[in-house]
């Protein structure tokens, strides 16, 4: 019985050694469950935005693979897909191998909310998997604050079917995310009902490039006004416009005056010589 236990841990500890541990590399919008339920340890969220103009890149991480390294197989739904980056290999001082593995997510959109997408690692039978949290971005703007450019608007943040039992974790990532695009802080991002939402000016709103991408209704587009950023340039050319105007005014105004001298009648003759003798006949007087 003795024996067989021993051989049972000898067994246990080789296959500790040569199995495969795999996670998702550091990427903030990759959160876990919480609480995390028994048989879902693997499985993590992927909070991700709609149309984000930056698209989403996750990393997979094989730690303590054998050489040679075997394929890296990513998933979504089941399915295999491509992958654009070749994995990246290297072995330590201590001969453990490391590989890392990226998918580059672009094109997102609202209907992907739900999608797993796994990274496998079928040498040892090995994967990890996470489940896409999408998040629609929608703009509020009144017609007097479209028309005039001025006052604020409101950002809403939301998903198809709202919180869900153990995403805790996603509320607080969620307002960080918010934060950074809306270049704002967390404490500003508001939540009602599932929702996520932000007040900031229309200004601020049209000189944001990750907005205006995100915002597929073009509420900020069909705005009257010109955003903050590009009125620099009217104003700029306003004043060019000026300074030629009056510099073709003063130019006119010279070659008129110039013209005006030269028509003057001259004085007579013996008027100017009376004119320029009378001086030296004045010296003469004085001596």
């Amino acid at each position: 019985m003795t024996s067989r236990l021993i051989l049972c841990v000898i067994v246990c500890l080789m296959a500790s050694v040569s199995c495969v541990q795999m996670d998702w590399g550091k990427n903030k919008d990759v959160v876990k469950f919480d609480p995390i339920h028994q048989g879902i340890e693997h499985i993590k969220l992927f909070l991700v935005l709609a149309d984000d103009p930056t698209g989403a890149d996750l990393e997979c991480q094989v730690l303590l693979a054998s050489l040679p390294v075997s394929e890296v197989v990513w998933k979504m739904d089941g399915k295999p897909r491509g992958i654009a980056e070749s994995p990246i290999v290297f072995t330590n001082k201590y001969g453990e191998t490391y590989i890392e593995d990226h998918w580059k997510l672009d094109n997102i959109t609202l209907e992907m909310d739900g999608r797993r997408v796994s990274c496998g690692y079928p040498e040892y039978g090995q994967r990890v998997e996470l489940i896409l949290r999408i998040f629609k971005m929608e703009i509020e703007a009144s017609e007097k604050v479209c028309d005039a450019c001025e006052g604020n608007v409101r950002l809403v943040f939301k998903d198809r079917d709202g919180s869900r039992p153990g995403e805790g974790n996603v509320a607080v990532r969620m307002k960080s995310k918010i934060a950074e695009k809306t270049q704002l802080t967390a404490e500003e991002v508001s939540t009602d009902n599932d929702e996520y939402s932000v007040s900031l000016p229309i200004s601020s709103a049209m000189d944001n490039p990750a907005i205006l991408a995100m915002d597929d209704s073009d509420t900020l587009a069909n705005c009257r006004c010109e955003s903050a950023g590009n009125n620099w340039f009217w104003f700029w050319m306003a004043g060019f416009v000026t300074g030629i105007v009056v510099g073709t005014v003063a130019a006119i105004c010279l070659v008129v005056i110039k013209s005006k001298v030269k028509t003057l009648p001259k004085l007579p003759t013996q008027i100017t010589t009376q004119m320029t003798d009378a001086p030296k006949k004045m010296s003469l007087a004085t001596s």
